[in-house]
């Protein structure tokens, strides 16, 4: 009984906090074994680096950011609606 009470409370816990769609972009070598353009719902006041991690490939290999077509970091708060393109780590020669 103490399992069903505690993961109750965590589930009432999160009903509490709003939620809010944001649109993640993929491309380049991101989009293997991912997708092209998925909606996801996070917390308000969630930040980039968050929905990074649920992506689960980390940011080592993300390059370059965007939140509205605009230069982003990881640390940049988003807001509902926001579309959030993220790009992976180029080299060349």
């Amino acid at each position: 009984y103490t399992i069903t009470a505690r993961s109750t409370e965590q589930r009432k816990r999160r009903q509490e906090f709003k939620q809010m769609k944001v649109k993640v972009k993929l491309l380049g070598a991101l989009r293997i074994d991912h997708f092209d353009e998925k909606e996801f719902d996070m917390p308000e006041g969630s930040m980039v680096k968050e929905v990074v991690g649920q992506l689960q490939f980390g940011e080592r290999f993300v390059g370059v950011v965007q939140v509205n077509s605009k230069h982003a970091g990881n640390e940049q708060v988003l807001s509902a609606g926001d579309i959030l393109t993220l790009m992976p780590i180029l080299a060349g020669g």
